[in-house]
C-alpha cells in the first residue's frame, strides 16, 4: 500500500486531504454529539424537576378541592403526571399512608410502564441506595425523594416521589438514537465528499507538475516543449519559470550551433592556407623563406588564439577562477596593459589621469585579463575610433571606463553582447566579453554597457574596494 502512493504524487496529495477530511470529519461528529449529550442530560434533568413540581401542584390542589385527601383523586392526578413512568407514596401531615403506587393493582403495567419496582423497606430505609434488577424490559428508576405538600402556606402532607432516570424512557432513547445516527450519516457523508474533493484538489495539483516533468522529459529532444501558464500561484509561478530556462536552452542551443559553424569557418581558413603551404614545402614547390615561415606562424597563432579563447570561456563555465587576492593599484595595471595595447592603436588611444587612489582587493593577473579584453573588443569592433581609458574611485568603488566613438551597437543586440558566442561584425570568438563578466562578477563587481548606433560605445566596470569573498 504504502509502495502504491509513493509512486503517485497524486495519491499521496489524494489520501492527505481524504485523511485531513475523515479526521476533522470524525472530530465534527464527535463535537456535535457530544455536545448533545450535554445539553440532552440537561434538559432530561429540567423535565424531571418539572414534573416532580407538577405532581406536587396537583396533589396540593387535589388536597384543596376535597379540604383533605381523597386516594382516589390522588391516584388519578398520579397516573395524570406519571403516565410515562415513575412511583410515588403519599402520606399525610400525621405520617399516615394515603395512597402509595405500589400497592395500586397494575400500577406497573397501567401508569408506570413497567418501571423496576422498590420495595416499602428500600423506599423508606434508603433513599439514596438503588436496588438492583435485572428485569430488562422495566424502566429504572432514579433517586427517590421526598417533598413536603403544601397547601396555603400550611405542610399537608409528605410525598416520596422516584422518577424514572434521564433519558431511560423509550421516546428519549429513540431520541438519542435518531440523533446519534443523523450525526454518523453526517459524518460519512462529509467523510466521502472530503474523499471526493481530495481527488479533485490533488489532481489540479499534480496535473500541472505532471505536464512539467512530461515538458523537462521532451526538452532534450524537443527544444519546442513548453507547459501551460494559466496558473496564478506558484504552479504557475513554476511553469513560467521552466518556459523561461527552455527559451534560454533553446537560445543557447542556437548560439552553440551558429558558434560551431563559426569556429569550424575561422578554423578552416588558416588550416587550409597551413596545408597548402606545408604541402608546398612537401613538395618542393616552394621553398621555406622567411615570409612563407612568416605567415605559417601568423596562422598558428590565429589557431593558438582561438583555441585559448575557448580555454578560457571553459574554466569560467566550470567556476575554475582561482583568485589570488592582493592589493593592486587598478590604475597602474591599466596603463601597463595600455602602453602594450599602444603599439597596435598607436594615438588613437588615449587614456587619462587616474582621479583617486584606485586600489582594489582582487587577482592582479584576472583584472589584467578584463582590460585587456576590453581593449581587445574596443579595437576590433571600432577599428578607426578613438578608445578612451580612465579610471576613477571614490570611498566605496573603483571604476573603469573604457570608451570609443566608433559605428555603436545596434539596439537589438545590446543585451546580449555579453552573452557566450555572440559575435559582433569586428568577427573575434564571441568570448571576450563573456569572460570580462564573469572576471568582474567573481571579484565582486559589475560591469554595464551603453552604446547607441553611431555614437560609440562605452563600457564600465565597477569593482569594491574592500576584500570580496
Amino acid at each position: 500500500m504504502l509502495a502504491w502512493l509513493r509512486r503517485s504524487l497524486t495519491r499521496r496529495l489524494a489520501a492527505a486531504f481524504a485523511a485531513v477530511g475523515v479526521l476533522a470529519a470524525g472530530l465534527a461528529a464527535a463535537s456535535v454529539n457530544l455536545a448533545f449529550e450535554t445539553r440532552f442530560a440537561g434538559y432530561l434533568d429540567e423535565q424531571q424537576q418539572l414534573r416532580e413540581q407538577r405532581l406536587l401542584d396537583g396533589l396540593a390542589a387535589s388536597h384543596a378541592r376535597h379540604g383533605g385527601w381523597d386516594p382516589a383523586d390522588v391516584a388519578s392526578t398520579a397516573r395524570g403526571v406519571l403516565h410515562g413512568g415513575g412511583e410515588l407514596t403519599l402520606t399525610d401531615a400525621d405520617g399516615a399512608e394515603v395512597w402509595d403506587s405500589a400497592a395500586e393493582p397494575g400500577w406497573h403495567q397501567q401508569g408506570g410502564h413497567g418501571q423496576q419496582r422498590r420495595s416499602d423497606d428500600e423506599r423508606r430505609g434508603d433513599h439514596n441506595r438503588r436496588p438492583e434488577h435485572h428485569d430488562q424490559d422495566r424502566v429504572a428508576l432514579g433517586e427517590l425523594r421526598t417533598h413536603d405538600v403544601v397547601v396555603d402556606g400550611e405542610t399537608v402532607g409528605s410525598a416520596e416521589i422516584a422518577l424514572p432516570h434521564g433519558g431511560a424512557l423509550p421516546a428519549d432513547q429513540e431520541l438519542r438514537q435518531d440523533v446519534n445516527r443523523l450525526v454518523a450519516l453526517g459524518g460519512v457523508a462529509a467523510a466521502v465528499l472530503a474523499l471526493l474533493a481530495g481527488g479533485v484538489i490533488a489532481r489540479r495539483v499534480a496535473a500541472p507538475a505532471e505536464r512539467l516533468t512530461a515538458a523537462a522529459h521532451a526538452l532534450p529532444d524537443d527544444r519546442t516543449a513548453r507547459v501551460p501558464e494559466d496558473r496564478t500561484d506558484e504552479l504557475g509561478d513554476m511553469a513560467r519559470a521552466f518556459n523561461r530556462m527552455a527559451e534560454q536552452v533553446a537560445a543557447q542551443e542556437a548560439l552553440r550551433r551558429d558558434f560551431a559553424a563559426d569556429v569550424a569557418h575561422e578554423l578552416r581558413t588558416p588550416l587550409t592556407v597551413l596545408r597548402g603551404r606545408l604541402e608546398a614545402l612537401a613538395d618542393g614547390v616552394a621553398d621555406p623563406d622567411p615570409d612563407v615561415l612568416t605567415d605559417l606562424h601568423e596562422e598558428a597563432l590565429a589557431l593558438s588564439q582561438r583555441v585559448t579563447d575557448l580555454e578560457r570561456l571553459a574554466r569560467a563555465d566550470a567556476a575554475e577562477f582561482s583568485l589570488e587576492r592582493q592589493p593592486v593599484d587598478l590604475a597602474g595595471l591599466v596603463a601597463d596593459v595600455a602602453a602594450g595595447a599602444r603599439e597596435r592603436l598607436g594615438e588613437r588611444l588615449v587614456l587619462a589621469a587616474p582621479t583617486g587612489e584606485a586600489i582594489v582587493h582582487g587577482d592582479p593577473d584576472r583584472l589584467r585579463q578584463v582590460v585587456t579584453n576590453l581593449l581587445a573588443n574596443a579595437e576590433r569592433h571600432a577599428p578607426e575610433a578613438t578608445v578612451r581609458v580612465s579610471v576613477a574611485s571614490d570611498a566605496d568603488a573603483v571604476t573603469l571606463v573604457v570608451a570609443d566613438d566608433g559605428p555603436g551597437i545596434p539596439t537589438q543586440d545590446q543585451a546580449r553582447v555579453f552573452d557566450r558566442f555572440v559575435r559582433g561584425p569586428g568577427g573575434g570568438s564571441g568570448v571576450g566579453l563573456t569572460i570580462v563578466r564573469d572576471l568582474v562578477a567573481a571579484h565582486g563587481g559589475q560591469v554595464t554597457l551603453d552604446s547607441a548606433p553611431g555614437s560609440g560605445t562605452t563600457v564600465t566596470v565597477t569593482l569594491p574596494r574592500g576584500a570580496v569573498g
